[in-house]
């Protein structure tokens, strides 16, 4: 209506590298550079001039970013950048998803237990365990080359990223680290929490089949975040 504000949508770009080109098109042209032709979408030729090249952060900054946030695009990206980078080929998230299933299975999972079709675990086609995710947790704490950048990644019960909202009070807050996953019907939390005696535990809540909000399901979650938060042996 006339007078009212701005009503902002947010869509998802089906061509990402359409939509790049385009983009770079509209900024070429505001600098009043002529273009003879018309960009398009295609396989790049052997032989061309290097105009720029832009490098990304360090993959853990990446990592970082992407795990506080719940960046869906950067994961499928961190997904394709993986299979370029083994395979020394094209980044596909095909490849991408044979190479997870392969590292998975070098760390004990049941391949049979298991169905991943994407990197960020938008779809429904995908199914995991809570026993999967232990596993993968537990491998990540033991390992000392990944563990000190996996663990920042994380969100901080109260403090940052998903979890800036929630457990703000309690031995939960400023102590459990975890990374959320929400899609229609399905909340998760999984990660990591110091008891009352700090031991340090690995847990994964999957709640899935529900209908409407899923904040009860993750108000269940924190509360067993805290109660994990203030278990002790003794």
């Amino acid at each position: 209506p006339i007078g009212s504000g701005p009503d902002t949508t947010w869509l998802n770009v089906e061509n990402p590298s359409l939509f790049a080109i385009s983009v770079f098109h509209d900024l070429i042209q505001e600098a009043e550079i002529t273009i003879l032709g018309k960009y398009k979408r295609g396989k790049m030729p052997a032989t061309v001039d290097t105009l720029y090249i832009h490098k990304s952060d360090p993959l853990f900054l990446v990592v970082y970013e992407t795990n506080k946030v719940s960046d869906n695009l950067g994961a499928e990206l961190i997904l394709k950048t993986i299979a370029a980078e083994i395979t020394e080929t094209v980044g596909t998230a095909n490849n991408g998803l044979k190479i997870i299933r392969q590292f998975l299975q070098e760390i004990g999972t049941d391949s049979s237990t298991y169905r991943i079709v994407d990197g960020s675990g938008a779809s429904h086609y995908n199914l995991v365990t809570a026993d999967l995710l232990i596993q993968l947790l537990d491998y990540m704490y033991k390992n000392f080359k990944l563990k000190g950048e996996f663990l920042a990644s994380l969100p901080i019960g109260g403090v940052d990223g998903t979890l800036e909202r929630r457990m703000k009070s309690g031995h939960a807050f400023e102590n459990l680290r975890a990374k959320t996953g929400t899609v229609s019907g399905v909340s998760a939390l999984s990660g990591y929490v110091s008891t009352a005696d700090n031991e340090v535990l690995a847990f994964s809540l999957l709640v899935q089949n529900f209908i409407g909000s899923s904040w009860p399901y993750r108000t269940l979650q924190d509360r067993i975040g805290e109660l994990l938060a203030n278990f002790s042996r003794k």
